[in-house]
């Protein structure tokens, strides 16, 4: 099982989620795959119901290796700057 005690899940690029958004954890199945809460941005107006560009909160299932751990005393802002201009 999955710890998040102290802990934060940003999204990565490319993933179902909007980037650099943290996310929460409904459910843990234990096989490194949640059922996650966040911010997602439609893609596509007929399966997501919502308007193309348009933001909302989903519900999905994904894997915990599509997510930044980070700490809480950690910034997302300052960790994901971190991540494309490594010192």
């Amino acid at each position: 099982m999955y710890s998040y005690w102290g802990r934060q899940l940003i999204s990565k690029k490319d993933n179902w989620f909007k980037y650099g958004t943290v996310v929460f954890v409904v459910a843990d199945y234990g096989d490194g795959h949640g059922l996650f809460l966040g911010t997602r941005i439609c893609k596509n107006s007929e399966l997501e119901n919502h308007n193309i560009g348009e933001q909302y909160h989903s519900k999905e299932i994904r894997r915990f290796d599509e997510f930044y751990n980070i700490g809480l005393y950690q910034g997302v802002g300052q960790f994901l700057a971190n991540l494309s201009n490594p010192i």
